[in-house]
Protein backbone atom coordinates (compact mmCIF):
# COMPACT_ATOMS: atom_id res chain seq x y z
CA UNK A 1 0.00 0.00 0.00
CA UNK A 2 1.31 3.10 -0.77
CA UNK A 3 1.97 6.21 1.83
CA UNK A 4 -0.62 9.19 1.92
CA UNK A 5 0.43 11.95 -0.10
CA UNK A 6 -0.20 15.29 1.16
CA UNK A 7 0.03 18.61 0.80
CA UNK A 8 2.71 20.51 3.76
CA UNK A 9 1.91 22.69 5.99
CA UNK A 10 4.53 25.02 4.93
CA UNK A 11 2.98 25.02 1.69
CA UNK A 12 -0.58 25.60 2.93
CA UNK A 13 0.43 28.43 4.87
CA UNK A 14 2.45 29.87 2.05
CA UNK A 15 -1.13 29.17 0.31
CA UNK A 16 -3.21 30.94 2.80
CA UNK A 17 -5.08 27.54 3.28
CA UNK A 18 -3.67 26.63 6.32
CA UNK A 19 -7.61 27.57 8.12
CA UNK A 20 -10.04 29.08 6.69
CA UNK A 21 -10.07 32.55 9.39
CA UNK A 22 -12.09 35.48 8.51
CA UNK A 23 -15.15 33.11 7.19
CA UNK A 24 -12.95 32.71 3.78
CA UNK A 25 -14.11 29.62 2.56
CA UNK A 26 -11.24 26.92 1.46
CA UNK A 27 -10.91 25.50 -1.89
CA UNK A 28 -11.91 21.96 -2.50
CA UNK A 29 -9.38 20.88 -4.42
CA UNK A 30 -5.83 22.52 -5.00
CA UNK A 31 -3.09 21.62 -8.15
CA UNK A 32 0.04 20.25 -8.64
CA UNK A 33 1.98 20.37 -11.41
CA UNK A 34 4.65 17.61 -12.45
CA UNK A 35 6.78 17.98 -15.59
CA UNK A 36 7.75 14.45 -17.39
CA UNK A 37 10.93 13.80 -15.17
CA UNK A 38 8.80 14.47 -11.69
CA UNK A 39 7.10 11.51 -12.93
CA UNK A 40 9.62 9.95 -10.72
CA UNK A 41 9.06 11.03 -7.81
CA UNK A 42 5.02 9.36 -8.01
CA UNK A 43 6.97 5.97 -9.18
CA UNK A 44 8.70 5.93 -6.30
CA UNK A 45 6.64 7.46 -4.14
CA UNK A 46 7.51 5.41 -0.75
CA UNK A 47 5.33 2.23 1.03
CA UNK A 48 4.76 2.48 4.44
CA UNK A 49 5.20 5.69 5.85
CA UNK A 50 2.44 7.47 7.43
CA UNK A 51 2.83 10.34 5.03
CA UNK A 52 5.12 12.01 2.44
CA UNK A 53 4.24 15.49 0.12
CA UNK A 54 6.25 16.99 -2.90
CA UNK A 55 7.44 20.74 -1.60
CA UNK A 56 6.05 23.30 -3.83
CA UNK A 57 9.80 25.12 -3.50
CA UNK A 58 11.52 22.33 -5.11
CA UNK A 59 10.10 23.29 -8.65
CA UNK A 60 6.59 21.83 -7.96
CA UNK A 61 4.10 25.05 -7.63
CA UNK A 62 1.15 24.09 -5.93
CA UNK A 63 -1.83 25.70 -7.86
CA UNK A 64 -5.76 26.94 -6.87
CA UNK A 65 -6.30 26.01 -10.56
CA UNK A 66 -4.96 23.02 -12.88
CA UNK A 67 -2.69 23.75 -15.59
CA UNK A 68 -1.86 21.27 -18.44
CA UNK A 69 1.85 20.08 -18.38
CA UNK A 70 3.40 18.80 -21.47
CA UNK A 71 4.41 15.69 -21.41
CA UNK A 72 3.52 15.53 -17.37
CA UNK A 73 0.79 15.26 -14.90
CA UNK A 74 -1.11 16.74 -12.59
CA UNK A 75 -1.78 15.75 -9.10
CA UNK A 76 -5.18 16.77 -7.24
CA UNK A 77 -5.26 17.31 -4.15
CA UNK A 78 -9.01 17.42 -1.92
CA UNK A 79 -9.79 18.98 0.89
CA UNK A 80 -10.45 16.46 3.59
CA UNK A 81 -12.65 16.90 6.66
CA UNK A 82 -10.12 17.92 8.66
CA UNK A 83 -8.86 20.53 6.82
CA UNK A 84 -5.61 19.32 5.31
CA UNK A 85 -5.10 18.94 1.36
CA UNK A 86 -4.66 14.73 0.33
CA UNK A 87 -3.89 13.91 -3.04
CA UNK A 88 -6.68 12.16 -5.06
CA UNK A 89 -5.89 11.38 -8.46
CA UNK A 90 -3.58 12.63 -11.24
CA UNK A 91 -4.47 14.25 -14.24
CA UNK A 92 -2.37 12.73 -17.35
CA UNK A 93 -2.48 12.76 -21.19
CA UNK A 94 -6.26 13.88 -21.00
CA UNK A 95 -7.46 10.89 -18.72
CA UNK A 96 -7.87 10.80 -14.63
CA UNK A 97 -6.46 8.27 -12.66
CA UNK A 98 -6.76 7.28 -8.69
CA UNK A 99 -3.51 8.17 -7.57
CA UNK A 100 -3.00 4.21 -6.61
CA UNK A 101 -3.92 3.17 -10.20
CA UNK A 102 -1.31 6.08 -11.41
CA UNK A 103 1.83 4.98 -9.54
CA UNK A 104 1.50 1.43 -11.07
CA UNK A 105 1.38 3.86 -14.64
CA UNK A 106 4.14 5.90 -13.57
CA UNK A 107 6.34 3.18 -12.64
CA UNK A 108 5.85 1.46 -16.09
CA UNK A 109 6.31 4.58 -17.97
CA UNK A 110 10.29 5.23 -15.78
CA UNK A 111 11.18 1.63 -16.58
CA UNK A 112 10.11 2.23 -20.23
CA UNK A 113 12.32 5.74 -20.51
CA UNK A 114 14.83 5.65 -17.70
CA UNK A 115 14.74 2.25 -16.51
CA UNK A 116 14.96 0.82 -13.31
CA UNK A 117 15.97 3.57 -10.22
CA UNK A 118 19.38 2.69 -8.61
CA UNK A 119 21.48 4.74 -5.88
CA UNK A 120 24.80 5.96 -8.14
CA UNK A 121 27.55 4.15 -5.92
CA UNK A 122 29.56 7.33 -4.02
CA UNK A 123 27.06 10.04 -5.41
CA UNK A 124 25.09 12.08 -3.55
CA UNK A 125 23.45 15.35 -3.06
CA UNK A 126 24.01 17.08 0.70
CA UNK A 127 22.42 20.32 1.46
CA UNK A 128 21.52 22.53 4.48
CA UNK A 129 17.41 22.59 4.90
CA UNK A 130 15.97 25.27 6.41
CA UNK A 131 13.77 23.85 9.96
CA UNK A 132 10.18 23.75 7.87
CA UNK A 133 12.04 21.63 5.82
CA UNK A 134 13.75 19.30 8.37
CA UNK A 135 10.65 19.52 10.31
CA UNK A 136 8.80 18.30 7.20
CA UNK A 137 11.41 15.66 6.57
CA UNK A 138 10.78 14.23 10.42
CA UNK A 139 7.93 14.12 9.48
CA UNK A 140 7.61 12.40 6.44
CA UNK A 141 9.47 9.38 8.18
CA UNK A 142 13.09 10.93 6.94
CA UNK A 143 11.86 10.65 3.29
CA UNK A 144 12.40 13.89 1.08
CA UNK A 145 11.03 14.89 -2.39
CA UNK A 146 14.46 15.95 -3.85
CA UNK A 147 14.84 17.11 -7.29
CA UNK A 148 13.15 19.81 -9.35
CA UNK A 149 13.99 22.39 -12.01
CA UNK A 150 14.66 25.34 -11.17
CA UNK A 151 14.10 25.89 -7.42
CA UNK A 152 15.23 28.11 -4.91
CA UNK A 153 16.39 26.79 -1.89
CA UNK A 154 14.00 27.78 1.05
CA UNK A 155 15.08 30.80 2.33
CA UNK A 156 13.98 30.05 6.22
CA UNK A 157 15.76 29.51 9.42
CA UNK A 158 18.72 27.06 9.17
CA UNK A 159 18.28 23.71 10.49
CA UNK A 160 21.85 23.13 12.05
CA UNK A 161 21.75 19.74 10.28
CA UNK A 162 23.43 18.39 7.11
CA UNK A 163 21.66 15.98 5.01
CA UNK A 164 22.02 13.99 1.90
CA UNK A 165 20.86 11.84 -0.17
CA UNK A 166 21.88 9.47 -3.16
CA UNK A 167 22.02 10.50 -6.66
CA UNK A 168 19.69 8.23 -8.02
CA UNK A 169 19.25 6.85 -11.92
CA UNK A 170 17.55 4.81 -14.19
CA UNK A 171 19.43 1.65 -15.71
CA UNK A 172 18.83 1.91 -19.63
CA UNK A 173 20.84 3.34 -21.44
CA UNK A 174 20.86 6.86 -22.59
CA UNK A 175 18.74 7.85 -18.94
CA UNK A 176 19.40 10.77 -17.37
CA UNK A 177 22.44 11.79 -15.13
CA UNK A 178 19.78 12.16 -12.14
CA UNK A 179 16.10 11.33 -11.40
CA UNK A 180 13.96 13.31 -8.84
CA UNK A 181 12.91 10.56 -6.16
CA UNK A 182 11.66 9.89 -2.87
CA UNK A 183 14.47 8.96 -1.16
CA UNK A 184 15.51 8.79 2.57
CA UNK A 185 18.05 10.74 3.99
CA UNK A 186 21.31 10.54 5.95
CA UNK A 187 22.41 12.79 8.64
CA UNK A 188 26.00 13.95 9.20
CA UNK A 189 26.27 12.97 12.98
CA UNK A 190 28.57 15.40 14.92
CA UNK A 191 28.71 13.16 18.17
CA UNK A 192 29.87 10.32 15.60
CA UNK A 193 33.09 12.90 14.47
CA UNK A 194 31.19 14.05 11.53
CA UNK A 195 30.40 9.99 10.34
CA UNK A 196 26.67 10.13 7.92
CA UNK A 197 24.19 7.36 9.45
CA UNK A 198 20.84 6.40 8.77
CA UNK A 199 17.88 8.09 9.70
CA UNK A 200 16.64 5.17 11.98
CA UNK A 201 19.72 5.46 13.78
CA UNK A 202 19.49 9.06 14.14
CA UNK A 203 16.33 8.88 15.50
CA UNK A 204 16.83 6.41 18.02
CA UNK A 205 19.56 8.67 19.26
CA UNK A 206 17.72 12.03 19.24
CA UNK A 207 15.16 10.08 21.28
CA UNK A 208 17.28 9.07 23.32
CA UNK A 209 18.81 12.32 23.85
CA UNK A 210 15.00 13.57 24.00
CA UNK A 211 14.55 12.13 27.64
CA UNK A 212 14.19 14.43 30.88
CA UNK A 213 16.93 13.91 33.86
CA UNK A 214 16.52 11.42 36.19
CA UNK A 215 16.24 14.01 38.66
CA UNK A 216 13.83 16.55 37.13
CA UNK A 217 11.20 13.43 37.20
CA UNK A 218 10.04 13.82 41.24
CA UNK A 219 9.75 17.56 40.62
CA UNK A 220 7.69 17.31 37.58
CA UNK A 221 5.05 15.25 39.61
CA UNK A 222 5.60 17.50 42.47
CA UNK A 223 4.76 20.69 40.39
CA UNK A 224 2.16 18.72 38.79
CA UNK A 225 0.55 18.03 42.17
CA UNK A 226 1.22 22.49 43.52
CA UNK A 227 -0.63 23.72 40.07
CA UNK A 228 -3.59 21.67 40.58
CA UNK A 229 -4.16 22.64 44.22
CA UNK A 230 -3.51 26.31 43.56
CA UNK A 231 -5.65 26.25 40.46
CA UNK A 232 -8.63 24.65 43.26
CA UNK A 233 -8.84 21.23 40.69
CA UNK A 234 -8.69 17.92 40.90
CA UNK A 235 -7.15 16.45 38.15
CA UNK A 236 -5.47 17.96 34.52
CA UNK A 237 -7.44 17.23 31.67
CA UNK A 238 -5.26 16.39 28.17
CA UNK A 239 -6.81 15.87 24.50
CA UNK A 240 -5.36 15.25 21.40
CA UNK A 241 -3.31 18.88 20.48
CA UNK A 242 -1.91 19.46 24.17
CA UNK A 243 0.71 16.63 24.11
CA UNK A 244 4.28 16.82 23.07
CA UNK A 245 4.79 16.17 19.05
CA UNK A 246 1.12 16.24 18.26
CA UNK A 247 0.33 18.15 14.79
CA UNK A 248 -3.32 19.80 15.50
CA UNK A 249 -4.33 22.64 17.78
CA UNK A 250 -6.68 21.52 20.33
CA UNK A 251 -8.92 24.99 20.09
CA UNK A 252 -11.41 25.50 17.91
CA UNK A 253 -11.39 24.10 14.21
CA UNK A 254 -8.65 21.62 15.16
CA UNK A 255 -6.59 22.89 12.86
CA UNK A 256 -2.74 21.29 11.45
CA UNK A 257 -0.31 22.94 13.66
CA UNK A 258 2.72 25.12 11.79
CA UNK A 259 5.13 22.50 13.71
CA UNK A 260 4.69 19.61 16.04
CA UNK A 261 4.11 21.02 19.35
CA UNK A 262 6.94 21.58 21.62
CA UNK A 263 5.66 20.81 24.90
CA UNK A 264 3.05 19.95 27.00
CA UNK A 265 -0.27 22.32 27.23
CA UNK A 266 -2.11 22.83 31.07
CA UNK A 267 -5.61 24.45 29.63
CA UNK A 268 -8.36 22.16 31.18
CA UNK A 269 -9.05 20.65 34.26
CA UNK A 270 -11.83 18.51 36.27
CA UNK A 271 -13.26 21.10 39.49
CA UNK A 272 -15.59 18.73 40.39
CA UNK A 273 -18.23 19.68 38.64
CA UNK A 274 -17.25 19.22 35.08
CA UNK A 275 -14.06 20.45 33.09
CA UNK A 276 -13.81 24.20 33.77
CA UNK A 277 -10.53 26.36 31.96
CA UNK A 278 -7.13 26.64 33.51
CA UNK A 279 -7.44 30.08 36.19
CA UNK A 280 -6.53 33.22 34.43
CA UNK A 281 -3.85 34.82 36.67
CA UNK A 282 -2.69 31.39 38.53
CA UNK A 283 0.87 31.84 39.72
CA UNK A 284 2.98 30.01 37.97
CA UNK A 285 6.56 28.76 39.46
CA UNK A 286 9.52 26.80 37.93
CA UNK A 287 9.81 23.37 37.55
CA UNK A 288 13.07 23.58 39.94
CA UNK A 289 15.33 26.09 41.29
CA UNK A 290 17.46 27.41 38.46
CA UNK A 291 18.13 30.56 36.60
CA UNK A 292 15.81 32.78 34.48
CA UNK A 293 18.24 33.42 31.63
CA UNK A 294 15.52 34.76 28.99
CA UNK A 295 12.51 36.48 28.24
CA UNK A 296 10.76 35.79 25.15
CA UNK A 297 7.62 37.09 23.48
CA UNK A 298 5.58 34.42 22.34
CA UNK A 299 2.29 34.62 20.53
CA UNK A 300 0.31 34.89 23.71
CA UNK A 301 2.50 36.28 26.19
CA UNK A 302 5.78 36.08 27.34
CA UNK A 303 8.08 32.50 27.68
CA UNK A 304 9.97 32.34 30.93
CA UNK A 305 13.57 30.45 30.61
CA UNK A 306 14.90 28.79 33.12
CA UNK A 307 18.40 27.07 33.12
CA UNK A 308 18.66 24.36 35.65
CA UNK A 309 22.92 24.51 35.70
CA UNK A 310 22.85 20.92 38.06
CA UNK A 311 21.77 18.56 34.79
CA UNK A 312 24.18 19.17 32.71
CA UNK A 313 25.61 16.38 30.28
CA UNK A 314 29.34 15.62 29.11
CA UNK A 315 28.38 17.23 25.62
CA UNK A 316 27.74 20.48 26.80
CA UNK A 317 24.46 20.18 26.91
CA UNK A 318 22.55 22.13 29.79
CA UNK A 319 18.61 21.11 30.58
CA UNK A 320 16.17 24.05 30.70
CA UNK A 321 13.03 24.41 31.12
CA UNK A 322 10.85 27.42 29.51
CA UNK A 323 7.12 28.17 30.83
CA UNK A 324 5.06 30.32 27.80
CA UNK A 325 2.27 32.51 27.58
CA UNK A 326 2.60 34.42 31.00
CA UNK A 327 2.08 37.61 32.19
CA UNK A 328 5.36 38.76 33.95
CA UNK A 329 5.95 42.02 36.68
CA UNK A 330 9.40 41.53 36.37
CA UNK A 331 11.54 40.40 33.26
CA UNK A 332 15.06 40.12 35.30
CA UNK A 333 17.21 37.89 34.78
CA UNK A 334 18.62 35.43 38.21
CA UNK A 335 18.42 32.77 40.58
CA UNK A 336 15.01 31.44 41.53
CA UNK A 337 14.02 28.83 43.92
CA UNK A 338 11.51 25.86 43.38
CA UNK A 339 8.98 27.86 45.18
CA UNK A 340 9.49 31.25 43.64
CA UNK A 341 6.46 33.01 41.33
CA UNK A 342 7.59 33.91 38.18
CA UNK A 343 4.95 35.27 36.40
CA UNK A 344 1.02 34.23 35.89
CA UNK A 345 -1.10 32.35 33.47
CA UNK A 346 -2.12 34.90 30.93
CA UNK A 347 -5.18 36.28 30.35
CA UNK A 348 -7.26 35.72 27.14
CA UNK A 349 -6.60 37.79 24.58
CA UNK A 350 -9.50 36.80 22.03
CA UNK A 351 -7.37 35.64 19.34
CA UNK A 352 -5.89 32.44 18.92
CA UNK A 353 -5.53 30.20 21.74
CA UNK A 354 -7.47 30.25 24.67
CA UNK A 355 -5.58 30.89 28.22
CA UNK A 356 -3.11 28.29 29.05
CA UNK A 357 -0.07 27.58 30.15
CA UNK A 358 2.79 25.66 27.83
CA UNK A 359 5.48 23.63 29.56
CA UNK A 360 8.81 22.56 27.32
CA UNK A 361 11.88 20.96 28.80
CA UNK A 362 15.25 22.07 26.62
CA UNK A 363 18.40 20.48 26.33
CA UNK A 364 20.49 23.50 24.94
CA UNK A 365 24.29 23.95 24.05
CA UNK A 366 26.52 25.67 25.89
CA UNK A 367 27.47 27.42 22.60
CA UNK A 368 23.76 28.64 22.60
CA UNK A 369 24.49 31.85 25.27
CA UNK A 370 21.31 33.50 26.50
CA UNK A 371 21.27 36.32 24.31
CA UNK A 372 21.25 33.70 21.56
CA UNK A 373 18.37 32.11 22.42
CA UNK A 374 15.12 33.07 20.43
CA UNK A 375 11.49 32.06 20.28
CA UNK A 376 11.89 30.51 17.02
CA UNK A 377 15.26 28.48 17.99
CA UNK A 378 12.62 26.34 20.46
CA UNK A 379 11.30 24.38 16.73
CA UNK A 380 11.75 20.90 16.29
CA UNK A 381 13.54 21.59 13.20
CA UNK A 382 15.97 23.52 15.12
CA UNK A 383 18.86 20.18 15.34
CA UNK A 384 21.27 21.85 18.33
CA UNK A 385 18.10 22.21 20.93
CA UNK A 386 16.58 18.90 21.73
CA UNK A 387 13.29 19.33 23.19
CA UNK A 388 12.70 16.80 25.74
CA UNK A 389 9.06 14.45 25.67
CA UNK A 390 6.92 14.72 28.49
CA UNK A 391 4.45 12.44 27.19
CA UNK A 392 5.55 9.46 29.18
CA UNK A 393 5.53 11.38 32.63
CA UNK A 394 2.05 13.06 31.72
CA UNK A 395 0.45 10.00 30.75
CA UNK A 396 1.30 8.52 34.22
CA UNK A 397 0.89 11.26 36.96
CA UNK A 398 -2.49 10.38 39.13
CA UNK A 399 -3.57 13.84 38.32
CA UNK A 400 -3.96 13.98 34.46
CA UNK A 401 -6.22 12.39 32.50
CA UNK A 402 -5.98 12.03 28.71
CA UNK A 403 -8.69 11.48 26.16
Amino acid sequence: MITTLRISSRDMVVLKVRRAGSGAELPAFLFQALPTEGLALLATLPAGAAAASIPAGRGYPILRTPEAVSGGGVIVYARKPNRRYEADSVLFEGKTFDLGDFVDVARRRLEETEGMPAPVSGRYVRFHPSRGEWDGILRDDGYAAFGGTGAEPDPGAASGIELRIPVWRGNRPGARESLPVFSRVEVRDAAAGGAWIGFDSWRRARASRARLPETMVPRFERWVERLAAEAGVRSWHFRPGMFFGDRVEWWGECSRRRTAHEGIDFAEAESGSGLRQIPEGLPVRPLAEGEKIAFLDDFLGTTVVVRHADSVRENGEVFHTLLSHLEVSEARPGLVGEGAVIGRVGRSKGAGAPAHLHLAGAWIPRTLGPGMITIDDIHPGFAPIVLVDFNPLVRRHPLCRAD
